[in-house]
């Protein structure tokens, strides 16, 4: 099996395979939940969808920290040494 670079994400949950970089941030990202179907997740679909079931929130470390803010934008910049 590969392993990925310190320039992906990575969910928290496999912290022990991987070190936090210096310029990071954790946000929850949507994902599959183990029953989750294309018709249940359908926007036009009358089934209510539930939490855990057909969707999860996971952790995830996004390698990249803020650098500079302001009115209307955030600029983030990566520490990984392997960048383009």
């Amino acid at each position: 099996m590969a392993e990925l670079g310190g320039n992906f994400t990575q969910p928290l949950e496999n912290r022990a395979q991987f070190t936090l970089p210096a310029k990071a941030h954790v946000v929850p990202m949507d994902d599959f939940g183990p029953t989750a179907t294309l018709q249940i997740l359908s926007s036009y679909t009358s089934e209510i969808v539930k939490r855990d079931e057909h969707r999860k929130f996971v952790d995830t470390m996004i390698p990249l920290g803020v650098m500079n803010t302001g009115p209307g934008f955030t600029v983030y910049e990566s520490d990984a040494v392997d960048k383009p």
